[in-house]
């Protein structure tokens, strides 16, 4: 017995797709059977750029500024992120570093020094301080 073959009409979003794989025996309208124009390809140069996730702002370099205030010597003297250590350092005392947008920790530690005191400026704006007597400062930049 021969297998009669049908064409199905279908709405127009699914036309597309059942064009693709109509059966043999199908007949395409006028209208279907002119080609689409393709949409041209895009070039490097067209291509969007990525957007980074950080402001310009939040991306550039921080100037950090570490001090230990008072008087006297301090026995040691850490900073963080850099960790270099000073010993037997005379007050008041300060170090200036440059840290990148990573770096969200800063802290300055002194010990023995009864007196002294710290503060942590970031960007010439200060943002942590702590008066004689206690000096560990710590801040987390957002």
């Amino acid at each position: 017995m021969p297998v009669s073959r049908r064409c199905i009409l279908l709405p127009a979003a699914i036309a597309a797709v059942a064009l693709t794989f109509t059966a043999a025996g199908c007949q395409k309208s006028a209208d279907e059977a002119k080609p689409t124009p393709e949409a041209p390809a895009s070039t490097p140069a067209e291509a969007p750029e990525s957007t980074p996730s950080q402001s310009p702002a939040a991306a550039a370099d921080a100037t950090v500024l570490f001090e230990v205030t008072g008087s006297g010597t301090a026995i040691t003297i850490d900073t963080d992120p850099t960790t270099d250590r000073v010993y037997d350092a005379p007050l008041p005392w300060q170090r200036t570093i440059t840290v990148g947008p990573d770096v969200q920790l800063l802290q300055v530690v002194a010990v023995g020094a009864d007196n002294a005191g710290c503060r942590i400026t970031l960007n010439g704006q200060v943002v942590t301080e702590q008066p004689a007597g206690s000096a560990h400062c710590t801040y987390t930049r957002p």
